[in-house]
């Protein structure tokens, strides 16, 4: 084992033995929240070792890229975890994005290896194919339990996550081990101590979210509940039924949770003693939902980025108590300043441990988002008498719909291609359970039909499903400002009051 009971240089080797090896450490769930199969600290990482001997006879070699596409699953944090053990690169992506974005991926990343999910199509037939069923690859081997792991250097990177930009062309965001172990660190906790909390991860481990949550568990004295993917009744039934006392996600788990007519009483969530919500601003009223889901639990507003890490606020150094929708203060180990001079409220921009090194083969943009070190985050953030910080916009018009960044430029692309329609424009709309989701407003070719439904499906059929728009309204013209661009303001007017002669299109 490299690193000693409390560090680590490398993410793949983040569970921080011996001090807890034979602690159970990850439980994988099937759809059903049911346990397929339960592992200690030592037995994972014997498993990743095996995975990582495997790799490396297959002849993946440090810094090579490796693709994984698949549903969360205890294979699929063998492979990412063996990948980087072996000083590879993992590159993960979400399964569901269309086959051309997957191939710009693996172009841009440069992959030659590509794990993915049984029964998943359109993959690259020009890379070395690995199922995550594949049971002989993900197999327990004790001939393979040992493995010397990759000492990486200053800058090496660990993984690559890919976001899209404003121009909606999706962007590699490499990152160091040295970057993500030290964010790390700001979790770690006494290994030696009570019994180990347990964690639901229900968040994809293709997103930062996800995967963080993963490794921040795994070094520290907590028990992983793996699931597959989220469903609201099966997420709170396994809480209540697995003892989950650290409970994670975006808002939107959290509300779809609240909606359910039948779930567990407070009596039974009364263990939960932490609700964590990230990747998306917090409201009054959701905090209110997530306090009824969990009488007894303390709510942390979590802010992180791609490009910056997911480690920026924390605790106040007085002790003060955080508001609820507070990100929190920043981090003593940590450099921030608002753009515009201001100390109360401006553009966001950090300078951390965990900063990426800039965008893959995007000079352009790197030009933009990184300036000796800093990273400018595009987040307009206010700033209490306290130093407490509080999430106030974005600068360009992106707009999260739940826990995912939606372009409208990437939207109206999509919508356009339609047969006929001539021209979209896409603003946000509010909706009950994501915060915030996609309006469109398109003109029609001359001569072409077409309807709401038909473009939402197009949309569906062509797009990922969180991106498609909720409303669709069909115009004559578009509107047009003094520079005779689309006046979005009068779309959103325009919205509003087509809202508020139907409210319930609002939650639809």
């Amino acid at each position: 084992m490299n690193g000693s009971a409390t560090s680590f240089t490398n993410l793949g080797d983040c569970l921080r033995l011996p001090a807890r090896a034979d602690n159970e450490a990850l439980v994988a769930l099937n759809e059903h929240g049911e346990a397929l199969e339960r592992l200690t600290a030592r037995e994972l990482d014997a498993r990743i070792n095996a995975v990582a001997n495997r790799l490396q006879q297959a002849g993946l070699k440090p810094g090579d890229r490796a693709l994984l596409l698949g549903a969360n699953s205890l294979p699929y944090v063998l492979a990412y975890l063996a990948t980087m053990r072996i000083g590879a690169v993992a590159v993960p992506l979400n399964p569901a994005l269309p086959a051309s974005t997957r191939e710009h991926v693996i172009q841009d990343a440069g992959c030659t290896l590509c794990f993915h999910d049984a029964g998943l199509t359109g993959l690259p037939d020009n890379l070395r194919l690995i199922a995550f069923d594949d049971d002989s690859f993900f197999a327990a081997d004790n001939s393979l339990a040992n493995f010397s792991y990759f000492e990486p250097g200053h800058d090496d990177i660990a993984e690559v996550l890919y976001t899209s930009g404003s121009t909606g062309a999706p962007k590699g965001v490499p990152l160091t081990h040295r970057g993500q172990c030290w964010a790390l660190t700001h979790y770690f906790t006494d290994l030696e101590g009570e019994a180990p909390e347990r964690i639901a991860v229900a968040t994809p481990l293709y997103h930062m979210n996800g995967f963080f949550l993963t490794t921040m568990a795994l070094s520290n004295r907590m028990v992983i509940h793996l699931m597959p993917r989220f469903d609201a009744a099966i997420w709170l039934q396994v809480i209540a039924d697995h003892g989950i006392g650290y409970v994670t996600g975006v808002p939107t788990m959290y509300a779809l949770a609240a909606q359910l007519p039948n779930r567990p009483s407070a009596h039974e969530m009364a263990h939960v003693t932490t609700a964590y919500l990230g990747s998306s601003p917090l409201s009054d009223a959701l905090v209110f939902q997530v306090q009824t889901l969990f009488p007894n639990a303390v709510i942390r507003n979590g802010y992180g980025t791609t490009e910056a890490g997911p480690v920026v606020f924390g605790n106040h150094p007085d002790d003060l108590p955080r508001p609820p929708t507070s990100v929190g203060y920043p981090v003593a180990d940590i450099d921030w300043r608002f753009s515009n001079g201001s100390d109360v409220e401006g553009p966001l921009e950090l300078h951390t441990p965990a900063v990426s090194p800039g965008y893959l083969n995007r000079p352009d943009a790197n030009a933009n988002a990184f300036v000796a070190g800093w990273y400018r985050t595009g987040d307009i953030m206010r700033r209490d008498e306290n130093g407490f910080f509080y999430f106030v916009g974005r600068e360009d018009d992106m707009f999260v719909c739940g826990g995912e960044n939606i372009y409208p430029g990437q939207v109206e692309s999509l919508l356009e291609k339609h047969p006929a329609v001539s021209q979209a424009a896409v603003i946000p709309m509010p909706h009950a359970t994501k915060g915030q989701a996609p309006a469109a407003f398109v003109v029609l070719a001359p001569g072409a039909e077409s309807n709401e439904d038909a473009i939402k499906r197009f949309s569906l059929e062509n797009g990922p499903a969180f991106a498609h728009p909720r409303r669709v309204i069909i115009l004559d013209a578009m509107p047009l400002g003094g520079t005779r661009k689309v006046d979005r303001r009068a779309l959103a007017a325009q919205l509003e009051a087509l809202l508020a002669e139907d409210p319930g299109r609002a939650t639809a």
